[in-house]
């Protein structure tokens, strides 16, 4: 487990469904997401070639997921105020 921000961080017991909640800036890399979630791997990507890279964890409690849809950086699911705490200020209001 890892804590950042005041957010608690780990692995998913189990996969689970996401869809689009929000979306971070894009001008966060891969590894500014990676530092932030400290721990947790990046998942390769996905068979249909979609999601170019993506990570799944809990934080909070709460599931949530980023990313990477055909270059469109970068697309979360979860409560958006956890995304807050992790990336302030890179949260895009939609």
């Amino acid at each position: 487990m890892t804590t950042t921000h005041d957010v608690k961080i780990k692995v998913p017991i189990a996969p689970f469904d996401t869809h689009r909640q929000g979306r971070l800036s894009p001008e966060l890399s891969q590894a500014d997401i990676q530092a932030r979630l400290g721990d947790i791997k990046a998942d390769p990507p996905s068979a249909d070639g979609k999601a170019t890279v993506s990570w799944d964890f809990v934080a909070n409690g709460y599931s949530c997921a980023i990313w990477d849809y055909k270059g469109r950086r970068w697309s979360y699911y979860g409560p958006r105020h956890v995304f807050e705490l992790l990336f302030p200020g890179k949260v895009v209001t939609e």
